[in-house]
């Protein structure tokens, strides 16, 4: 890497404006760049282990579902203090499910997980997630978890 290139990332050059000062994020830079709807850069997820909005959304991306947002709807409020790392971008209004969760929930079942599909992230469906990635199971997400760091490097290899 040259010299010119050093601490550069993908990520640095859509988020940061000509100046070096925050821009109007990824979504905003390419639709403002590009707007006759050609591909979209490739951005990462920042690999913290805090499943925020931007993990979100890059799911919503992978699973190619029609409301990329980066909102969790519909979860349930009585799991939110026990998950430290679930961040910005859920929805604890109640237990009516998100498809985002459906779909994951769905995806797991392929692979004989047994899961309710029912799009509520609950100490069943976070266990699993523990397992999918050979982890020692727990019914939570700790803060930095790192089964959400394993989501987030998947993510980025694979969207």
């Amino acid at each position: 890497m040259s010299e010119l290139n050093k601490g550069l990332t993908r990520r640095s050059l859509l988020t940061k404006a000509a100046i070096g000062i925050p821009a109007m994020g990824v979504a905003g830079a390419v639709a403002w760049a590009n707007p006759a709807g050609a591909p979209e850069a490739k951005a990462d997820v920042n690999v913290d282990g805090s499943w925020n909005s931007d993990t979100t959304m890059l799911f919503q991306q992978y699973y190619g579902l029609p409301i990329q947002d980066g909102i969790v709807s519909g979860q349930d409020p009585s799991i939110r203090y026990l998950n430290p790392g679930l961040g910005s971008g859920w929805d604890w209004s109640g237990p009516s499910g998100s498809n985002l969760i459906r779909t994951m929930q769905h995806h797991m079942n392929q692979w004989g997980y047994g899961l309710r599909e029912d799009g509520v992230l609950g100490p069943q469906t976070i266990s699993h997630f523990w397992v999918w990635f050979g982890l020692s199971p727990i019914p939570y997400f700790p803060r930095r978890s790192k089964v959400v760091k394993e989501l987030q490097r998947w993510l980025n290899r694979s969207v």
